[in-house]
């Protein structure tokens, strides 16, 4: 599966660095020939950033929902970067991964179409 959106992943450790985290992370598939579980993808180097930084726990299994993938190149050091960040996550259960943002926009959503108890030729719209 690699790292992508839609991916699951063990996070093993993850280290505060003030407004992101440095993971460290892995993916892996099954092998339908052996029926075991490989790794296919393995980091120690992915930023966590935004709502991924704030809510990332070591040990937790999770599904890739917003990542990026850039290259840079230091022509003075000669020397190529590939970069791997997560800008989002659900946790492997389902649920996002910033629960007080969801039950805030589910509170206001339920608000929004709620309509009074009364004649209907009271309502603004006809």
């Amino acid at each position: 599966m690699g790292f992508r959106n839609n991916a699951y992943a063990k996070v093993w450790k993850s280290e505060d660095k003030g407004n992101y985290s440095v993971v460290e992370l892995s993916t892996s598939k099954k092998n339908k020939q052996t029926d075991q579980y490989e790794t296919d993808f393995s980091s120690k180097f992915v930023r966590f950033i935004g709502k991924a930084h704030v809510d990332i726990s070591d040990g937790a299994r999770i599904k890739l929902t917003e990542v990026e993938v850039t290259n840079s190149y230091n022509k003075e050091t000669k020397q190529a970067y590939t970069n791997f960040l997560v800008y989002g996550f659900e946790n492997a259960d389902g649920q996002q991964n910033n629960p007080q943002i969801k039950n805030a926009s589910s509170e206001i959503s339920d608000q929004f179409m709620k309509i009074p108890d009364g004649d209907i030729e009271e309502l603004p719209f006809q």
